[in-house]
């Protein structure tokens, strides 16, 4: 939606939903389905999520490496988890725990080298 806000439809029991679900068919026509066609392109997607401002904190470091290694780039890959983990250490917080978790998966199926964990 242009106003980058949440939006949402209320469906009124006993009132005329005709014009309510006409709103939210245009909105989805408008600002749904071209947002769904451009993300839908894994070039455009790989290119373009670090900066469109998609992705919330905590997720950024979990999608990234996938997205390079996906795009043959492990260098990359392995540069953002090493830096995701010099950032948590061995911190004890779910997040931490879950991204030397994730990082440790990422070496076990060999998508990464050894990494110091």
């Amino acid at each position: 939606m242009p106003q980058n806000t949440f939006v949402q439809w209320d469906f009124p029991a006993g009132c005329d939903l005709a014009p309510i679900a006409d709103d939210l068919a245009k909105a989805v026509a408008t600002y749904g389905q071209p947002f769904i066609d451009k993300w839908a392109n894994w070039d455009t997607f790989s290119a373009e999520v670090a900066e469109a401002g998609l992705l919330l904190d905590h997720q950024r470091f979990f999608v990234l490496p996938l997205v390079a290694v996906i795009n043959g780039d492990r260098e990359k890959a392995e540069l953002l988890v090493r830096q995701e983990l010099d950032r948590v250490g061995d911190a004890p917080d779910v997040y931490s725990k879950s991204y030397r978790e994730f990082a440790e998966k990422l070496v076990s199926r060999g998508l990464l080298p050894a990494l110091r964990l």
